[in-house]
């Protein structure tokens, strides 16, 4: 009974000796060492002083900054033009029928007025063009604005929105929406609203044909093909990044119901549904993962990251079985997180031998996939915002029309005769000055026989002494082809030079964003594995307590060596 009581403790002894050898040799348990701290401390600490956000914060204040300034200066520059402007108007002796005839005299040197110059640069001939031009613009404003009205109403019951007007599968893509509509009430609905929208569409596009005919070749020509270019790669784009987002959504839905199917009731039937749906389910991912480098599909990243959140939500129970990895969201998360290459490993650990994978691999991935996400959307709004500049810029250049066409009506209409019934047709007028006399031909708006003839040397009224001396008639009219100078000056050019530096600012912006996405990746990848040495170097097992498990172990031994005596 003694020797096998001896044999007992000396048993437990040689145990307790060893732990400590066993625990150092653990992969979880090791010694501390002092000298490592404070290297993994400074590695953290240095890497903090980096300040890597303070970077990119930085940045951006000082493109914002730039941006405030240009804008400032271009602001300045169109008030100091409109002041020059202003005095040349009150101090010349420049006759008004410069702006008629598209030419003025200086130092004996004849050549085009600015009046002529911008109608030029503008690309158009005459008023007259202008005119056309601008009733081809309102017309497809009033065409555009019904087939948003009726986007916006199917993107309210569908959810979805409609093909461009542009889009080559208009009908088709409607259809899909409907289809894609389970109540009837609601497909009824998206129904009629679709046959409006194609029927708005068709208009538009009528109106659109008018319009690029009217263009001219000038930089209202170049404004609206930028324009029209952005904004349908961006219409393009959301319709592609839509479907992809819709394809991932189903595909995902239906591998998890195969699943279950499965579980409920293991068929040959429903193995093969789960084959197919596994299939699809990687189709959708691939195909939207090689999207994503052109548009850019927030949904794709977006399902990754609810993937490893849900391995890491399995994972946080602390038990890995094959119960738990045979539930049906955990199935489909392996599946989803599978396929990012970085986490093909840990998930094949999950998967195949039900073990639990590394945490850190999952955070990192995850930290990056919101970053993929954000990216994506960031994109997204660069180029929301592109469109919304180039349009801004089109629709200054389509003000400054009007200016022009106004600039020029007022100073027909000091030509008006007061017999309302004989009104010159102000597109038709044409004045030329030789030998210091004035001509001009016009039609009128209604032919009226014994009608009075406008008198035609009135155009040679001076500026300043029609606006201190002239008819009230006179002054009105040139006052008003005053304030459409101002409005051509002060709104309509500052509009576009802002337009300009605020394009140049967005492209500054892009770059940065790329810039921001690359530091954010590395901060990512580098800061978790920095903490973790951090907080792994201030644990383990210091020398005095394992001289303690020594000593205790060995007065454990003495009273064992006494108790068997």
């Amino acid at each position: 009974m003694a020797n096998w009581r001896s044999r007992l403790l000396r048993g437990g002894i040689a145990a307790t000796l060893a732990a400590p050898v066993l625990l150092v040799g653990c992969g979880g348990i090791h010694l501390y060492n002092p000298g490592r701290e404070t290297t993994a401390k400074d590695v953290k600490t240095k890497y903090a002083e980096l300040k890597l956000p303070g970077v990119l914060a930085t940045e951006q204040q000082n493109l914002d900054a730039l941006l405030e300034e240009e804008l400032a200066v271009v602001r300045e520059a169109h008030s100091l033009r409109l002041d020059l402007a202003l005095l040349r108007i009150v101090d010349d002796d420049e006759p008004i029928g410069d702006t008629i005839t598209g030419q003025t005299t200086r130092g004996g040197q004849t050549g085009p007025s600015s009046f002529s110059r911008r109608l030029t640069e503008l690309g158009f001939a005459d008023t007259a063009a202008i005119r056309e031009f601008l009733n081809a613009s309102d017309l497809v404003r009033s065409r555009a604005g019904e087939a948003s009205l009726r986007d916006d109403l199917i993107y309210a019951i569908a959810g979805q929105r409609a093909p461009s007007c542009d889009a080559a599968d208009l009908g088709e893509g409607l259809k899909k929406i409907r289809e894609s509509v389970t109540n009837i009430v609601k497909q009824d609905m998206v129904k009629k609203h679709a046959e409006v929208y194609v029927k708005a569409c068709t208009e538009y596009r009528q109106a659109q044909a008018g319009l690029t005919s009217a263009l001219g070749g000038g930089e209202v020509s170049r404004g609206y093909d930028e324009w029209r270019r952005a904004e349908t790669a961006l219409a393009d784009q959301r319709a592609r990044t839509q479907g992809l987002e819709r394809s991932l959504k189903d595909a995902t839905k239906e591998y998890e119901d195969a699943i279950k199917a499965q579980q409920a009731a293991a068929t040959s039937e429903n193995r093969e549904r789960v084959e197919k749906a596994a299939a699809a389910l990687r189709d959708a991912l691939t195909q939207a993962g090689k999207a994503s480098k052109l548009v850019g599909v927030p949904a794709l990243s977006e399902s990754r990251v609810q993937a490893i959140d849900t391995v890491l939500t399995a994972l946080a129970g602390g038990q890995i079985d094959d119960k738990k990895v045979s539930e049906p969201d955990v199935q489909r998360a392996a599946l989803v997180a599978g396929g990012v290459p970085s986490l093909v490993g840990e998930i094949d650990v999950l998967v195949k031998e039900s073990r639990a994978p590394a945490v850190s691999p999952l955070v990192i991935e995850k930290q990056h996939q919101l970053l993929l996400r954000d990216d994506a959307l960031r994109r997204v709004s660069f180029g929301v915002q592109r469109v919304a500049i180039l349009e801004t810029k089109y629709n200054a250049l389509v003000a400054e029309a009007r200016f022009l066409r106004a600039q020029r009506d007022s100073v027909c209409n000091a030509l008006q005769p007061a017999d309302r019934k004989t009104r010159i047709k102000c597109d038709t007028l044409t004045a030329t000055l030789e030998q210091d006399k004035w001509t001009c031909k016009y039609q009128l708006e209604k032919e009226v026989s014994g009608a009075t003839s406008p008198d035609c040397g009135r155009l040679g009224l001076t500026w300043g002494k029609g606006l201190r001396e002239g008819t009230s008639e006179e002054k009105r009219a040139l006052w008003e082809a005053i304030a459409a100078l101002g409005g051509r000056l002060a709104i309509a050019r500052p509009m576009q030079d802002e337009a300009d530096f605020r394009l140049a600012h967005l492209s500054h912006m892009e770059v940065a964003a790329s810039d921001e996405f690359a530091i954010r990746a590395w901060d990512g990848l580098i800061t978790t594995p920095v903490n973790q040495l951090a907080v792994y170097h201030q644990t383990g097992i210091k020398p005095a307590e394992l001289a303690d498990l020594i000593i205790k172990a060995v007065g454990l031994g003495a009273i064992a060596i006494g108790v068997s005596r």
